[in-house]
């Protein structure tokens, strides 16, 4: 097998030895806190972090963890009224995680309001996959889902808004050309 033959020789355990340590290097630098050292070792790790998945901040923690939880949702609209709801896809439980972090961390980047830039392209993609599956959509409405936290007592409700409507271009009652 290759793994045994790249474990059993001095060049392939030097190989592992270097990813491991540029792993380690990679998750030490990342999780710095903002200072003049995180600033010239990060750009030497980020490919790595970023390919990963490492780059994770531990910031959600502490000091001031989110007071609440945002889902991110939209509602396809089509021609003959007909709604159905699009949640952020997700995969198979047991490889699924790796898969779905990538897709819950774009919904929460679109949700989040950070930046309205995106909310365009989104609802857009959105429909193109309709339009791929053969349905037509006349609109594609972006919604957030805000679940406060508490620490003490019961949470308040969850509440929903519709930060964003596409109308869709040329939709039609007809069937899919």
């Amino acid at each position: 097998m290759v793994q045994e033959r790249l474990e059993s020789s001095r060049i392939g355990r030097v190989l592992i030895s270097v990813g491991i340590l540029v792993v380690l290097g990679a998750v030490f630098t990342w999780n710095l806190p903002p200072s003049e050292l995180a600033i010239r070792t990060q750009p030497a790790f980020q490919r790595v972090t970023l390919a990963s998945g490492l780059d994770q901040n531990w910031s959600v923690f502490a000091p001031d963890p989110p007071k609440s939880e945002l889902d991110f949702e939209a509602r396809i609209v089509y021609g003959d009224s007909t709604q159905r709801i699009w949640k952020v896809p997700t995969g198979d439980p047991f490889l699924g995680a790796y898969w779905d972090y990538r897709w819950l961390k774009w919904g929460e980047i679109v949700t989040a309001g950070i930046d309205a830039r995106l909310w365009l392209p989104a609802a857009q993609w959105i429909a193109r996959q309709e339009q791929d599956a053969g349905r037509r959509p006349v609109s594609v409405t972006l919604m957030r889902h805000i679940k406060p936290r508490s620490l003490a007592g019961p949470a308040a409700p969850q509440s929903t808004v519709d930060f964003y409507t596409y109308p869709v271009p040329g939709a039609t009652d007809g069937p899919p050309a």
